[in-house]
């Protein structure tokens, strides 16, 4: 937009925005600045209007209507401590980048932090080299972003895979020569909302009541509702073997409708700072999980009867770290164990949730951050996408708590 038209727009709406002034002042400097030394005296007008005594008109209209203009110093490279203070004070998008990382939507941050820096002509390092500054990760930003990418791109991408079985739940299987890993995903629809299906994950502690394949389950360290430390062991009819996994969880919403939760090995810091880990770990063999593994969670529209519905993709490379793998436990995962899994899975979002007393809908009520947003941000989905305003009947409140509710009423 000109500067004719910009001002016209201010003095018929009797309205000054402050951030496109400051934006109008900064773009003016820059030119000025590229003038000859001749020519820059046809923009001193512009310059001395961003000093109030030399604009007292422009400043008795400003207060006429109700503003005051702040002046802001200029953004650009290399971001100085006023602009880096003014910035935090005054540009929406670092507030908005900010709200998306509290909310682990990484690619809205993404989307915003790119939107900041074209605004100013700035580079990601311009910021990056900041971020103590500012409070937040900016290249870790960049850095969640290329992981989720490639997580995405290997559960949506079949190519390679081998189907090795069929039936409710579809079992993929990838195994390149020389490369230690053991690649497994899983694809399946449940019919159940996805908050239950994400509490048999986050809930990981109970995982051996339901699955009779993990024998030891354990919970290190929770920084709800996205991180989690987990200790598991399960059984094969080879050996067990155990693992120590780091679940990060990604809110892709608005980009992908779905909840993604990356694995990823414990460091041996975090081992020593969350643990100890179970009695007799030492005796079993540690299987490691190979980058980009994840499962990923899709609430879909409900069935016509009203039957709510999600998508879910469970994707592992595991190094069993055995010299030689043979080819019955490689069977034994892909056509025994998992079909089996999938069905005890079934079963138990089925069953675990009817009793309002029981373990796991305590523990839902007792973590509204985890369940009820959850809860939320699908419905919100819902409407967005599928004009959907409802799709799945809220959990049952425990007797004490109806009773309660009732008196309230």
């Amino acid at each position: 937009m000109a500067m004719t038209q910009l001002l016209q727009a201010w003095d018929r709406d009797q309205r000054l925005i402050d951030q496109a002034l400051d934006r109008c002042f900064q773009a003016l400097q820059r030119r000025k600045a590229s003038l000859s030394i001749e020519n820059r005296d046809k923009f001193q007008v512009w310059d001395s209007a961003r000093s109030e005594e030399d604009s007292p008109h422009a400043d008795a209209h400003w207060q006429r209507n109700g503003f005051q203009h702040i002046v802001a110093p200029e953004i650009c490279a290399p971001l100085t401590p006023a602009a880096l203070e003014w910035l935090q004070k005054n540009e929406p998008l670092l507030k908005d980048i900010a709200a998306a990382l509290e909310g682990r939507q990484m690619l809205t941050a993404q989307r915003k932090l790119t939107a900041l820096c074209e605004r100013y002509g700035l580079e990601l390092d311009d910021v990056a080299k900041h971020s103590d500054r500012l409070g937040m990760d900016i290249q870790g930003i960049d850095d969640h972003v290329q992981h989720i990418h490639q997580m995405l791109e290997e559960a949506y991408n079949n190519d390679g895979w081998t189907v090795s079985h069929e039936s409710e739940v579809k079992v993929y299987y990838r195994h390149l020569k020389g490369d230690p890993h053991h690649s497994v995903k899983l694809e399946a629809v449940l019919e159940a909302p996805i908050e239950r299906v994400l509490a048999l994950a986050v809930e990981y502690d109970l995982t051996k009541r339901w699955n009779s394949f993990m024998k030891e389950s354990a919970i290190l360290h929770a920084e709800l509702p996205f991180l989690t430390y987990i200790y598991g062991n399960l059984w094969t009819p080879l050996i067990p073997f155990d693992a120590c996994v780091k679940a990060e969880g990604y809110d892709l919403g608005e980009e992908d409708r779905s909840l993604l939760v990356g694995l990823t090995n414990m460091t041996e810091e975090e081992e020593a700072k969350f643990g100890p880990l179970p009695a007799g770990h030492e005796r079993r063999r540690r299987a490691l999980i190979g980058r980009n593994s994840c499962f990923r969670l899709e609430a879909l529209p409900p069935k016509a009867d009203g039957t709510p519905r999600m998508r879910g993709i469970v994707m592992g490379h595991l190094n069993p770290r055995l010299p030689y793998v043979p080819a019955f436990l490689v069977n034994f995962v892909l056509k025994v164990a998992s079909p089996v899994i999938f069905k005890l899975m079934k079963k138990a979002v089925a069953e675990l949730f009817q009793d309002p007393e029981g373990e796991f809908c305590r523990r839902m009520k007792a973590k509204p951050e985890v369940y009820a947003a959850t809860r939320a941000r699908t419905l919100a989905l819902m409407k967005k996408f599928y004009g959907i305003d409802e799709y799945a009947p809220a959990l049952h409140l425990p007797a004490e708590q109806q009773q309660a509710s009732t008196k309230g009423e």
